[in-house]
C-alpha cells in the first residue's frame, strides 16, 4: 500500500498543477476553448503568445494611425489608406510569415509588433521589378518597433516596416527609419 501511495502522489501533484495553472490563466476546466483554426480564421486579430510568447504582438486592433505616429512613414514618401476589399491573407498568416523572412530574433528584440491591412502606395518607387505597381496595393504592414538598425553612422533605434501582399503572403519591400517612442 505504501508503493501504490508513493506512486500516486506525484501523480495528484501534477494533476493539482495543471488545475492551478488552468485556473490562473482564467480557463474553467470544461469551458470551450476557440479552436486553433478558430484563432487562425479570424480576420485581422492577434492573440499575444500564439506565434512565440516572447514577442510583442500588439493584441489589441492594430489601425492605419499606429504606422501614421511616426512621421518618417509620409516623410519617405510612403501612404496607407483603409482597405475595402477582402484578402486572402489574415493577420496570424502574415506575422508567421514575417517571422520566417525576417527571422525569430529581429521580432523576439522588437519593443512591439503591429500589423495592419492597408492600401499601400510608394509615391518615390511605385514600380517594382515583379511587375507589381505599389499604388493602392493591398498589403500587411508588419512594424518591429523599437529594434537596433545598424547604420554606417552607428546603431540607431528604429522602427522596421515588413511589406507583405495581403494575398500572395511574400515580401513585397522592408524599410526603417527612426523610432519616434
Amino acid at each position: 500500500m505504501k508503493k501504490l501511495f508513493v506512486i500516486l502522489t506525484p501523480i495528484l501533484l501534477i494533476g493539482s498543477l495543471a488545475i492551478s495553472v488552468l485556473a490562473s490563466n482564467g480557463n474553467k476546466i470544461g469551458s470551450e476553448v476557440p479552436s486553433k483554426e478558430t484563432i487562425e480564421n479570424a480576420p485581422n486579430t492577434i492573440t499575444t503568445g500564439i506565434i512565440d510568447s516572447s514577442i510583442n504582438i500588439s493584441a489589441a486592433e492594430d489601425s492605419i494611425e499606429e504606422i501614421l505616429k511616426n512621421p518618417n512613414f509620409k516623410n519617405h514618401g510612403y501612404l496607407a489608406k483603409q482597405i475595402t476589399q477582402s484578402v486572402a491573407l489574415n493577420k496570424m498568416d502574415t506575422i508567421a510569415a514575417v517571422k520566417n523572412i525576417q527571422g525569430e530574433s529581429e521580432l523576439k528584440f522588437a519593443k512591439k509588433v503591429t500589423s495592419v491591412l492597408v492600401n499601400f502606395t510608394d509615391t518615390e518607387t511605385p514600380q517594382l521589378p515583379s511587375e507589381i505597381v505599389l499604388k493602392d496595393y493591398p498589403v500587411w504592414i508588419v512594424t518591429l518597433h523599437g529594434i537596433n538598425v545598424k547604420t554606417r553612422f552607428g546603431t540607431i533605434l528604429a522602427d522596421k516596416n515588413v511589406i507583405i501582399d495581403a494575398n500572395s503572403g511574400e515580401e513585397i519591400e522592408s524599410f526603417s527609419y527612426p523610432s519616434v517612442e
